[in-house]
């Protein structure tokens, strides 16, 4: 079902789309997508669906299987490899940075979403690394399955350092229809002015983090690995230093980069939406057009899910590893 109209002297000023995608009402605005499952109002539903939807085997499967999209069958060797990557996302290490230079403003931000520890020494942020990875995990799938997508390689793989991703663009895909790269951007957050603030403030950095990925990217190994950097870009990888070189040689005019909040309290898309709209300071980076898609993922309750995600995901490895001793 596609719905369009057009809502005059409201907060709405331009055209809204409704459209129905498997389990959720996706609302759109401009280029901010508003994903609302359709057991919204039901906890329990809501949170056992979001995890049948983004963790069943088929998708968890394809998403690790990126280079050839095969499908999951049920065989040992694909259980073994479901037990290994799922078994990622149990991860309970954090990171605890002491910071020496931070407002009150953004004590207060990442105080509310648990993110600061007081201690004698200081101030330290704290980063979770399972909440970063379900996040990224998130935007991922609906990148792949709502917005075609390619994946050029799932950022979990790459973490030999537990931590890696914390500090990494979260999502890295390639837009076939229009031919573009896009830098992804994932924040699992109490609520969505969290969500919005914590994106802004990335998004201040994120020009020397697109060159901290091109040096990911252009490592020949990782760069193997991947459909669309091994073939698309072999030659430009190997001619540039630096993400700048990189857009000469590989003559891009422009980079997307999805903007995604999974956050608690707010479900409303018409109000999300508008919040979205005028709220994320976008921008271009490397005097490029910038593309921005920005879409939110309400869950009504961050850590609730949480829990149930990480009881899930548990019972989940252990029905593997029933499956694997067959």
């Amino acid at each position: 079902m596609l719905e369009c109209r057009f809502q005059k002297g409201g907060i709405m000023s331009s055209i809204y789309f409704k459209e129905v995608f498997e389990c959720f009402e996706v609302h759109e605005f401009n280029d901010n997508n508003c994903f609302v499952h359709v057991s919204i109002y039901d906890k329990a539903t809501l949170f056992q669906s979001i995890f049948d939807y983004f963790f069943s085997e088929d998708t968890f499967f394809r998403h690790f299987n990126y280079r050839n999209d095969f499908p999951f069958t049920p065989e040992r060797k694909n259980y073994v490899e479901l037990y290994r990557n799922l078994k990622r996302y149990l991860d309970e290490d954090t990171v605890e940075m002491l910071i020496k230079s931070i407002d009150e403003d953004e004590i207060a931000l990442l105080e509310s979403e648990d993110m600061i520890s007081r201690k004698d020494e200081g101030i330290f942020l704290i980063r979770n690394d399972k909440v970063g990875k379900i996040g990224e995990y998130f935007l991922s799938i609906i990148l792949e399955r709502y917005f075609n997508f390619t994946c050029i390689i799932p950022k979990i793989i790459l973490n030999t350092n537990p931590h890696m991703s914390t500090y990494g663009i979260d999502a890295l895909y390639y837009d076939k229809k229009r031919d573009l790269l896009a830098f992804g951007e994932a924040k699992l957050v109490k609520n969505l002015s969290s969500g919005i603030n914590l994106i802004n403030k990335s998004l201040t950095n994120y020009h020397e983090m697109l060159e901290n990925e091109y040096i990911l990217i252009s490592n020949r190994e990782i760069a193997s690995i991947s459909n669309v950097l091994s073939t698309k870009y072999e030659n430009e990888l190997g001619l540039a230093l630096n993400f700048g070189q990189f857009i000469v040689e590989a003559n891009i005019k422009e980079i997307m980069i999805p903007l995604f909040i999974t956050n608690g309290v707010e479900f409303d898309a018409e109000k999300i939406l508008p919040e979205l709209d005028k709220n994320i300071n976008k921008k271009d980076f490397f005097s490029l057009t910038t593309t921005y898609l920005v879409v939110s993922l309400p869950i009504i309750d961050k850590n609730e899910l949480l829990e149930f995600l990480t009881l899930k995901i548990n019972d989940k490895v252990h029905a593997y590893e029933s499956e694997i001793r067959i």
